[in-house]
């Protein structure tokens, strides 16, 4: 939980776990916010509504669950998605103690200029930013760490670069430069620029029409592979304001009938296109698959492989 935790906190706070980032806010963008100043635990609420707001507003459902993927019950409108984040954004718990420690400071000004520019990120703008299990980085960091390279951190808000290595539940990790291009990237993150590719190394981000499997990989945050095929870096669609279309996607439902003795009945297709349904058996583990794109090239397991009977 606290790999999590502290993850999300990043993402939310500092420079994000999806590596750099996700490009930078102006000083002042966001109408009259620079005229108020925010609490810590207002800045949590506010954050939380903000994000909230854009994600409902710009997100497909099967967006919101792949975006809010741990979320328990799920995320389906800003009510579930606020009580989701309020419930891992509690600063005073987290950043007090690295205020009070000499660690970090606080900008209430800059918080509410970053609440505000993220209210008024256009879907197109949040779709650009936005990543699967994370929020839209903004690069607006309210929160500033004052330790520097090589001192200890108890969490990546402490450090100057945003970055604390080796940090976890086994005690307290050293802050460093983020990782760069080639370097192993095991917290996801990256220095400015760069990603972190799926086999854990920092890597540039891919121009337009460059091969890719994931939209991370893409400078434009957009990638048109499906199911792990290679596709090319183009413009982003995920959260792009189209609430009906999920193409390119896996789609999961469950229906739980029964709280003591589970009765699933789970329906799992790419996007609209309905090729694949799946059902799982109470017990989450016998589960049959109707043919599929995916037979015809010797590929199995696509239910249990893409989450719908994953229990």
């Amino acid at each position: 939980m606290r790999t999590k935790t502290t993850c999300l906190l990043s993402i939310l706070i500092a420079a994000g776990c999806g590596g750099g980032n996700g490009g930078s806010v102006p000083d002042g963008g966001g109408g009259d916010a620079g005229a108020i100043e925010l609490s810590l635990a207002e800045y949590a609420d506010q954050l939380a509504a903000a994000t909230c707001a854009q994600a409902v507003g710009c997100c497909a459902p099967i967006e919101l669950h792949y975006q809010f993927a741990f979320a328990d019950p799920p995320v389906t409108d800003r009510a579930s998605c606020e009580a989701y984040l309020r419930g891992f954004l509690d600063l005073e718990t987290f950043i007090r103690p690295s205020i009070e420690g000499g660690r970090a400071t606080f900008d209430g000004a800059r918080a509410a200029e970053c609440v505000s520019t993220l209210r008024a990120l256009s879907c197109d703008e949040y779709s650009a930013r936005v990543t699967f299990m994370g929020d839209a980085p903004l690069g607006c960091r309210p929160i500033t760490g004052l330790v520097a390279a090589g001192g200890a951190c108890a969490a990546p808000w402490e450090c100057a670069s945003g970055y604390c290595e080796g940090v976890g539940a086994s005690g307290e990790g050293t802050c460093a430069p983020l990782p760069d291009a080639g370097a192993e990237c095991p917290t996801g993150q990256c220095a400015e620029g760069l990603h972190c590719d799926p086999d854990g190394t920092c890597a540039t981000r891919k121009a337009d029409g460059e091969a890719c499997t994931t939209d991370g990989e893409c400078a434009s945050n957009g990638c048109s592979a499906e199911l792990g095929n290679p596709g090319v870096c183009n413009a982003p669609s995920m959260c792009d304001g189209d609430l009906t279309n999920d193409d390119h996607e896996v789609y999961g439902t469950c229906s739980v009938q029964d709280s003591i003795d589970r009765d699933l009945s789970i329906d799992c297709r790419l996007g609209t296109s309905g090729i694949w349904e799946c059902e799982c058996a109470s017990d989450g583990v016998e589960t049959s698959c109707s043919p599929g794109a995916w037979d015809e090239v010797g590929l199995s397991g696509v239910c249990e492989d893409w989450g719908c009977c994953g229990f």
